[in-house]
C-alpha cells in the first residue's frame, strides 16, 4: 500500500490530520480530544465545515511561517 504524505496538528481540543496519497486521493481525520481522548472516532465527515477550514488554514500558515511568526500562528485561536 502506498504511504500518503500527511500533515497534522494537535491542539488542546482537537487532533486534525490531512493525508494525500500518490494517486491524488485525499483524506482527513478529526478527533475531539475531550470526547474521544483515545482517538477512536474520526468525526471529519460530520464536523462543521468552518472548523475544518480553520484547521486546514492553520496547517497552511504553519507550513509557511518563519521564526517568531510561527509562535504567533501556534498561539492563535482557531
Amino acid at each position: 500500500l502506498p504511504i500518503p504524505a500527511y500533515r497534522a496538528l494537535r491542539s488542546p481540543e482537537y487532533l486534525y490530520a490531512e493525508y494525500r496519497y500518490p494517486d491524488g486521493r485525499e483524506e482527513r481525520e478529526l478527533y475531539d480530544l475531550a470526547r474521544d481522548p483515545f482517538e477512536l472516532d474520526n468525526i471529519a465527515a460530520t464536523a462543521d465545515a468552518a472548523l475544518l477550514a480553520a484547521l486546514s488554514a492553520k496547517l497552511d500558515a504553519l507550513g509557511s511561517c518563519q521564526a517568531a511568526s510561527c509562535r504567533e500562528v501556534e498561539n492563535s485561536p482557531l
